[in-house]
């Protein structure tokens, strides 16, 4: 069977995430290359396989790697480079009603390191050679058939072409979501850092509008449960979540559940902007990983995301739960850590 390449995105700190869900999840698929927040892959798997990737925000079609120069005057090479690809591969993913000549394109770009040039300068270079070898036409950010992406990292350039609409990378366009919800591709890297299994009985007990119980809904499981403190968010969850989730409204520091009942939880606490003074912060988390511990089954675990390391860490200790940080991702212009407790 024949093979394609692909470029996705995820959010920077989860790469090795996405990378196991890829070669765990599509046949014969073979990581190529990893940036930031950046993953270019070979598979033999149809598109439609492809596109059920849950740990990534978007999906292209990989064009081609080539040498970028720092200075301005080098954006006539790029062109010149852009003009002798062969983009058809790429294209023949998309299902198009028109002839590429009557296509409107944009071209978004990204770039990285020392250049005399803006990414602006960069993209209008590819979108020129785009224009100029295959007669498209220019396009808007609201109008346009055909997005391509061209990312300049050093002297590395990689061009794709998009396959995802906006609403790929939230599930949808109807879903409802709080104040602090994750993107569902981050909520979806949580559940799988937790190692789904059929008999697990699954809490978040900040469920929020219900995405991480959403994600683990994707998995066999006994049980998934979800629940909130707030009101407003326990109906936003309710009306999210499948139906195989239940959805209560608990104070995480006193649930609704026998001792030993959960076999994981998977959570996103308040942090970041959302929390008070230090001691409230601190006395929640101690609260919460206290009822953690006792619903939790002697060889259950918490998967959790914050940037409350020395509250999590010290109520950990004072628990006398083991705590191990996995990763640290970029999110919301700050560098929460993903925790496993048990």
């Amino acid at each position: 069977m024949e093979s394609s390449s692909f470029l996705v995105t995820t959010a920077s700190g989860l790469e090795s995430v996405a990378e196991s869900e890829i070669v765990s999840k599509l046949e014969q698929a073979w990581v190529q290359a990893t940036l930031r927040g950046r993953i270019i892959f070979g598979c033999t798997a149809p598109l439609e396989r492809v596109l059920q990737l849950r740990c990534v925000d978007n999906i292209y079609a990989y064009i081609a790697s080539f040498r970028v120069g720092p200075h301005k005057s080098d954006l006539v090479d790029l062109q010149r480079t852009i003009s002798k690809l062969d983009i058809m591969p790429a294209l023949s993913h998309l299902e198009m009603d028109k002839p590429y000549t009557a296509c409107r394109i944009i071209v978004s770009a990204s770039r990285s390191g020392k250049h005399t040039y803006s990414r602006f300068d960069a993209a209008n270079a590819a979108l020129e050679a785009l224009q100029d070898c295959y007669g498209f036409k220019r396009g808007d950010s609201s109008c346009h058939d055909i997005a391509f992406r061209l990312d300049v990292i050093g002297n590395d350039g990689f061009l794709s072409v998009k396959l995802t609409p906006p609403s790929f990378r939230f599930r949808g366009s109807t879903r409802g979501f709080s104040p602090a919800a994750l993107r569902p591709s981050i909520a979806h890297a949580l559940v799988l850092l937790s190692d789904p299994q059929p008999t697990d009985v699954f809490l978040d007990p900040f469920c929020g509008s219900g995405t991480i119980a959403s994600e683990r809904a994707t998995y066999e499981a006994k049980r998934i449960i979800a629940s909130d403190i707030s009101p407003d968010a326990v109906t936003v969850a309710r009306k999210n979540c499948p139906s195989q989730v239940e959805v209560h409204s608990w104070d995480c520091r006193s649930l609704g559940l026998e001792d030993g009942e959960i076999t994981k939880i998977v959570t996103n606490p308040p942090w970041g902007i959302q929390v008070g003074e230090v001691d409230q912060i601190a006395e929640l988390y101690l609260q919460f990983i206290g009822e953690a511990k006792r619903v939790l089954s002697a060889s259950g675990k918490i998967v959790l995301l914050t940037d409350q390391t020395k509250a999590v860490e010290d109520a950990c200790l004072k628990i006398c739960l083991r705590v191990e940080p996995l990763l640290r991702i970029s999110l919301h212009g700050l560098v929460p850590t993903v925790y496993e407790i048990g």
